[in-house]
């Protein structure tokens, strides 16, 4: 009785790297083209300087601007009243809920901030940060 190979001698079994190597490129490629690195930030907002460590910004976060006479924007387009409601829902509605992060300047008013954080609360969303840059004097 032969318990061995049925394979005739003298071939040998090969794994093509070929097709490995068009299919490793082809998700490259997908992911460059998907994978956002721009980060807008010529927006003219000054922010407000701390002098504790920052943490990084969260991964997939809709950063909203508010700017020094109280318009919002979002990825550089300007936010009318309809605007910030459908983008907070939709934020909302994301499974996780998409983290907000905050980039008020400076000399807003602090009543229009608290409208604004007033307002992400009423949205349902919970994960909020407010950007601030670091203090260069290190006081």
């Amino acid at each position: 009785m032969n318990f061995g190979s049925k394979r005739p001698r003298g071939f040998d079994a090969r794994i093509e790297i070929a097709p490995l190597i068009d299919v490793v490129f082809l998700l490259l490629i997908f992911f460059l083209l998907t994978t956002s690195f721009v980060q807008h930030r010529t927006l003219g907002v000054e922010l407000p300087t701390t002098r504790g460590e920052r943490s990084p910004e969260p991964s997939g976060a809709i950063v909203l601007v508010l700017r020094e006479e109280g318009s919002l924007l979002h990825e550089g387009r300007l936010l009318d009243e309809a605007g910030v409601a459908a983008l907070l829902s939709g934020a909302a509605a994301a499974s996780p809920p998409s983290p907000i992060v905050l980039q008020a300047d400076e000399s807003v008013p602090h009543g229009r901030v608290v409208e604004v954080l007033d307002r992400i609360q009423r949205a349902g969303l919970r994960h909020l940060s407010i950007a601030t840059k670091a203090d260069e004097k290190g006081l």
